[in-house]
């Protein structure tokens, strides 16, 4: 290169013209992956977790750039992104906060207190999909509104399994796993919300959600 040319700056990684990124294809695929959440689950998307093991370092690197960190519980292969919490420093907030509706944080806590129990018997978290209905079906005892009721359960469910807590084992039985990925999204915070929903009368609880659901400004503790 003689004096007068000059380098080229044009990125390895560049995809469209102009492109001043420095992430390879699959790396920025996996970032936004994160990014939009809730969780990262290995187990159901391999190809992204291969590509986090591999470039974890950039990816952390760009997470802290944003006043994130990265979570990563490698035994359940499962990662989520968190915002710094800093007592001396204030930052700007970029994770916009999941809401959960009463019933979900119940579950949530439920399955919290299951996951410490089998723990305690060091034994796996393993829950039938008819264990779970039962307890949350305590909470609707003095609804009349029972398909609507049942179908909020099933919606919790399916939030629990979006986050990686509840990890389907068959099928045939409706048995899950409660994975301990679990503790890793429970922070101080939200434990207190949750007990106090949890700590309600149960017909509290199902008058509160029956009334929610028809609202829009519907109390709700954020994961």
């Amino acid at each position: 290169m003689t004096s007068t040319e000059m380098p080229d700056l044009e990125p390895q990684a560049a995809l469209w013209a102009g492109d001043a990124g420095e992430l390879a294809l699959d790396t920025r695929r996996t970032l936004v992956k994160l990014l939009v959440g809730p969780v990262l689950d290995g187990r159901r998307d391999p190809q992204s977790w291969a590509v986090l093991e591999r470039e974890e370092a950039k990816i952390c690197s760009r997470m802290n750039d944003l006043f994130l960190r990265l979570v990563i519980d490698r035994d359940q292969q499962v990662a989520f992104v968190a915002e710094i919490d800093e007592d001396e420093l204030v930052f700007p907030k970029l994770i916009r906060k999941k809401p959960m509706t009463n019933i979900e944080t119940y579950l949530f806590f439920f399955l919290t207190t299951e996951l410490h129990a089998a723990e305690s018997r060091e034994e796996r978290a393993v829950i039938s999909r008819e264990d779970i209905e039962e307890r949350l079906l305590d909470l609707g005892a003095k609804t009349n509104d029972e398909a609507g009721f049942m179908s909020r359960i099933n919606a919790a469910v399916r939030k629990a399994e979006e986050f990686g807590v509840l990890r389907l084992l068959s099928k045939e039985s409706g048995s899950y796993e409660i994975s301990p990925v679990l503790k890793l999204l429970m922070t101080v915070d939200v434990i207190k919300k949750m007990k106090s929903f949890y700590e309600k009368e149960p017909a509290e609880i199902a008058v509160n959600e029956t009334v929610a659901a028809n609202v829009d400004d519907e109390e709700r503790a954020d994961v």
